[in-house]
């Protein structure tokens, strides 16, 4: 397959399956994003960290069987611009190496280990971010 951003729907599950029976294969990148990349090489599609779709109207997207985590579609950055900096700064910890994190995921379910949920305000068609006061 050609470098493209658009391909027949039948073509891209054959060049998958076609993957699929290569077996193992090493990562081209280390760390989290390697099985993406390595997807997005054997495909021949350009890396592009772009919020469009990879191929045609499909996104890409890959993970290890093994993992646990789950798969972003989509992020919403809050508002007013700027706050990412103030919710870093007020709720990061430190991971298994040291560094500063800060990764979460809110529900409206229920609330994450942050004690944060968003619900929708019916009246207002919208859902705030409901954190620690």
């Amino acid at each position: 397959m050609t470098k493209k951003t658009a391909i027949i729907f039948k073509d891209l599950v054959l060049e998958l399956q076609k993957i699929n029976n290569m077996g193992f294969i090493k990562t081209h990148r280390t760390n989290d994003t390697g099985i993406g990349k390595t997807l997005e090489d054997l495909l021949e599609v350009e890396e592009n960290n772009l919020r469009t779709p990879d191929i045609g109207e499909i996104e890409l997207k890959a993970k290890r069987v093994e993992s646990e985590s789950m798969l972003t579609v989509a992020t919403k950055s809050p508002l007013p611009k700027g706050v990412n900096r103030v919710l870093f700064e007020n709720y990061k910890y430190k991971d298994k190496k040291g560094h500063y994190n800060l990764h979460s995921t809110v529900y409206g379910s229920r609330y994450n280990p942050l004690s944060s949920r968003c619900q929708k305000r019916q009246a207002e068609n919208r859902y705030p971010y409901r954190g620690l006061s």
